[in-house]
C-alpha cells in the first residue's frame, strides 16, 4: 500500500524538493500528499520569487503548466476523485512559483556527490550461454560474431551483438524431430532471439527459453522461465492450395503451472520462480492461457494481464499498461505505484547485487521512470530521495535501512 504520513508544515527547501521531484515525474504517492497538505500553510505567508536564483518567473511558470498539462492528460482514465488531486496539484504548483527551483537537466540527483558512488556498479551487457541438446554450451558475449552452429536444419548466426538468429536451412522439416536447444541470461545480463520461424524474442535477465533448432507443421512449442516477451510470426500448414485455405501453425509457450497458445502476437510472460504467480501481458493480437491443473482457460484481448498460481485453478484477468510492462525491453524501469521490495528484486537481476534488509523497511511505492543504462548508485540515489529508506553499497550487496 502507499505510504502516507500525518500533516506537518515543511521548511522551504523541503517544498522545493518536492515540487522538483514532481516535476521530474519520480515522486512517491506520500510525498504528492505532502505536497497538497502544503497549500494551506504556504498561502500564510508572504514569498517572494528571486529571479537569480530560481530564474525567469514566467519561464517557470510555462513549464509547470505543461508538466501540469501533461499529468492532466495522462490521467484521463482516473476517477473523478484523482483527477481533483491533479487539479488541486496544478493549482499548487502554478501559485506557489516562489517555491521552485528549476532544475531541468537529464537527471535531477547528478549535482553532488554521494557515498553510493564509491562501490559503482552498471547493469550488464549482452551475455547469455546456448546449450544445445546434447548438452554442450556456447558462452555468448559480444566477441562473438558471425557463423555460431550449424545444424542439419538451421543456421546459428550471431549477426550482432545481443543477438542470436535460427535461420532454417530448408523451407520446412517435416516429420523430422529437430534439436532443443536453451538460451539462458545470467543476472545482470539480456539478450534477443529470432527462431527459425522469424519469431523475435528478448530475454530478461536471469531468465531462459528452451525452443527447437526448426518448427514442423504441427506445432511450434517453447518454454521459458523468467521473463520474456515475444513478437510471434505467422507460419502456415503446407496444406491447401490457396492463401484462404492455408491453415496457421499454433505456437505454444508452456510455463510454471500455464500454457499460452497464440497464431500471431505481441505478448510477455513474467515467471520468475520466486513470483507466487506467473503473469501474461498482452500488447497485441490474442492468445489463450490455460491453467495447467484444471485445464480451465482465458483469452486476453491487448492491454489485459492474466495472473496464475500453480496449483490454483482461477485465472484472474485486469487491465494494465502493456506498454509499462513491456518497457524492459526498451531499456526502461517503468514503475507505477510500484512497491520498494518489487523494485528492489528488479535491481538485483539488472545489476547482479544481493540485497539486504537492515531492519523494518516500511511500505512505500514509486511511480516515474529510470534508464535501465543507468548506474547503480543514480537508481538508489531516485529511489532515497523520498526520505524514506537510505541505501549503501558493499563487496556488491546492496544494504537497505531507514
Amino acid at each position: 500500500m502507499t505510504h502516507t504520513v500525518k500533516y506537518t508544515p515543511v521548511k522551504r527547501e523541503e517544498f522545493k524538493e518536492l515540487t522538483e521531484k514532481y516535476i521530474s515525474g519520480f515522486i512517491s504517492e506520500e510525498e504528492k500528499h505532502r505536497l497538497f497538505l502544503q497549500y494551506d500553510e504556504l498561502q500564510k505567508n508572504e514569498l517572494h520569487w528571486d529571479e537569480d536564483t530560481l530564474g525567469p518567473q514566467e519561464a517557470v511558470r510555462v513549464r509547470l503548466l505543461n508538466k501540469v498539462l501533461h499529468n492532466i492528460r495522462e490521467s484521463t482514465r482516473v476517477n473523478r476523485s484523482d483527477k481533483w488531486k491533479w487539479l488541486y496539484a496544478a493549482a499548487i504548483l502554478l501559485i506557489i512559483l516562489s517555491t521552485t527551483l528549476i532544475l531541468f537537466k537529464n537527471y535531477l540527483f547528478e549535482t553532488e556527490h554521494h557515498k553510493l558512488t564509491k562501490n559503482e556498479v552498471f547493469p550488464g551487457t549482452n551475455k547469455a550461454v546456448l546449450t544445445l541438446s546434447n548438452g554442450s554450451k556456447i558462452v555468448l558475449d559480444s566477441s562473438k560474431r558471425g557463423n555460431i552452429i550449424k545444424f542439419t536444419q538451421t543456421t546459428v548466426v550471431q549477426p550482432s551483438p545481443g543477438l542470436l538468429t535460427f535461420r532454417q536451412n530448408n523451407n520446412r522439416t517435416g516429420d523430422t524431430t529437430p534439436e532443443i536447444n536453451t538460451l539462458s541470461t545470467p543476472r545482470g545480463a539480456g539478450y534477443q532471439l529470432v527462431l527459425a520461424d522469424g519469431t523475435k524474442v528478448w530475454l530478461n535477465a536471469e531468465s531462459s527459453i528452451s525452443f527447437p533448432s526448426a518448427f514442423n507443421d504441427s506445432q511450434r512449442i517453447v518454454s521459458t522461465t523468467g521473463e520474456v516477451y515475444f513478437e510471434v510470426a505467422e507460419m502456415f500448414k503446407k496444406n491447401g492450395s490457396k492463401v484462404s485455405d492455408r491453415e496457421k501453425v499454433p505456437f505454444l509457450v508452456k510455463t510454471r503451472g500455464q500454457l499460452v497458445e497464440v497464431l500471431g502476437t505481441h505478448f510477455n510472460i513474467n515467471a520468475y520462480p520466486e513470483n507466487q504467480a506467473v503473469k501474461t501481458v498482452l500488447a497485441e493480437g490474442s492468445v489463450r492461457v490455460t491453467e495447467n491443473t484444471s485445464r480451465l482457460s482465458e483469452v486476453l484481448k491487448p492491454g489485459q494481464e492474466s495472473s496464475v498460481k500453480p496449483g490454483n485453478p482461477l485465472i484472474t484477468v485486469r487491465n494494465i499498461s502493456a506498454d509499462n510492462v513491456i518497457a524492459w525491453k526498451n531499456g526502461l524501469f517503468v514503475f507505477d505505484e510500484t512497491d520498494i521490495a518489487e523494485i528492489l528484486t528488479q535491481v538485483q537481476r539488472l545489476y547482479d547485487v544481493n540485497i539486504k534488509y537492515q531492519g523494518k523497511i516500511p511500505p512505500i511505492n514509486y511511480t516515474g521512470n529510470i534508464p535501465r543504462s543507468s548506474s547503480l548508485s543514480k537508481v538508489l540515489l531516485m529511489l532515497e530521495k523520498t526520505g524514506s529508506v537510505r541505501f549503501r553499497v558493499e563487496d556488491h550487496t546492496v544494504i537497505v535501512s531507514k
